[in-house]
Parts: C-alpha cells; structure tokens; sequence
C-alpha cells in the first residue's frame, strides 16, 4: 500500500511538472495542481477503504448482514414511531385523544351542546 501511494505521488508530481513546462505555469500553480490531485487520489482510496472495511464487517459479522437485509423496510417506520406524539419544535405538546394539526377546540365545540365555543345556553 505504501509502494502504491508513493508511486500515486511521483506521478501526480511529475504531471505537475510536465504542465509547468508546457502551459507556462509557475511553480506555486504547479504544487498546487499536485496537490489537488493527491488530495482527489486519497479521498478515492478513503472511500474505498471505507466500502472494503464495511463488506470486510459483514463478512465477519454474518448476522449483521441478517439483520440489514430483513430490516431494511421497516427503519422508516421505527424512526416514525419514535418521533410521533412528541414536542413539536414551537413547544406546542399534543393532547390526548387530539389529532395531530388540531388546535383543541373542534374537540370541544359540542360538550355544551350549542356547537359554539365556551357559550352555555
């Protein structure tokens, strides 16, 4: 791995020089093409590490694996569960037996049998 990284930076080194020769490019232009390119080739090897390190996991791991595949569907809905009857970001609590979006007050338009709020006959 080492060899290859090495072998990465003298050729994205040497690119760097061949467009300083030919473009006309100064020499701070031509580290910092370097540098691009070396940054650009070690964010592909991360990833890659990444994705080999994860399938590496769960090949060890086989019941993880399991446990992605069989559950994949249903990880929406636990997160909906978790998030349904809580605070809302303004503070606002919901009452019981209130649906959601509802002020409170078409709940109790009918109690005193006039169908308008808080007036008595």
């Amino acid at each position: 791995m080492g060899i290859f990284l090495s072998l990465l930076y003298v050729l994205s080194f040497h690119w760097g020089i061949i467009k300083f020769w030919w473009s006309g490019a100064t020499l701070d232009q031509v580290f910092k093409d370097a540098l691009e390119i070396l940054t650009f080739l070690f964010g592909i090897i991360i990833g890659l590490g990444l994705a080999v390190l994860f399938v590496y996991i769960l090949s060890i791991k086989p019941e993880w694996n399991d446990e992605i595949i069989n559950n994949w569907a249903e990880w929406p809905l636990r997160f909906n569960e978790s998030t349904t009857g809580s605070q809302s970001s303004t503070g606002n609590s919901q009452k019981p037996g209130q649906t959601p979006g509802s002020t409170g007050q078409q709940e109790n338009q009918n109690l005193n049998g006039t169908g308008a709020i808080g007036q008595k006959q």
